[in-house]
């Protein structure tokens, strides 16, 4: 009879890569590693085939491959969302700088010619 340790020991890690994307600009990785009931989950986002943000690593228990799945891609679509949010957000704040350097450059000119 062996130990009940011993047949944990011997299960092999199971590994795949899950690759989303939401728009066209980001790739988010999903590095899934399985050993019995446990996964293991890197998330990161890609560019040009090269990893650069990595948002960390997750480990769940006792649910279906299916579901780690299902929550890669509720991962993917909660950054997307984020991610479109803050490209709005710089936008509106480049727009806002801009014209107050405009207003300010004008009230500049306009000073200029009263004084002369």
């Amino acid at each position: 009879m062996t130990p009940a340790h011993s047949s944990m020991a011997e299960e092999a890690m199971q590994e795949f890569m899950l690759y989303s994307s939401t728009d066209d600009r980001t790739l988010y990785r999903y590095q899934i590693r399985q050993r019995g009931p446990v996964f293991y989950i890197t998330m990161s986002r890609m560019e040009n085939d090269v990893e650069a943000e990595h948002f960390g690593t997750r480990v769940v228990c006792n649910i279906t491959r299916q579901d780690v799945i299902e929550e890669c891609l509720a991962h993917c679509r909660r950054r997307s969302h984020t991610e479109v949010w803050r490209r709005r957000k710089a936008l509106l704040t480049g727009v806002r700088n801009w014209l107050v350097c405009s207003v300010a450059m004008l009230t500049f000119i306009r000073l200029a010619i009263v004084k002369s």
